[in-house]
């Protein structure tokens, strides 16, 4: 299942913003988060910083669309 906004404020509430990508994993590690969120937050792109969970909740949106994009890329569906 995938993290939902309100997982991911609860994981990275905390997290002192502005923040990058390394930043929100070691918060969201520290705070016990599930292996699906924080294999998305490696993801993020590395130079990136987020102002807070909101924003990271929307890149994380931005991922799965481009991910689903991709695949059906490579599938040859528009």
């Amino acid at each position: 299942m995938e993290p939902d906004k309100r997982s991911i404020r609860r994981y990275l509430r905390d997290a002192d913003y502005p923040a990058n990508q390394q930043d929100l994993v070691s918060t969201a590690q520290s705070k016990g988060a599930p292996t699906a969120l924080l294999e998305r937050l490696r993801n993020l792109q590395k130079g990136a910083e987020f102002s807070d969970p909101d924003e990271v909740a929307e890149a994380l949106e931005r991922q799965d669309i481009s991910f689903d994009d991709a695949r059906r890329s490579r599938r040859g569906n528009p």
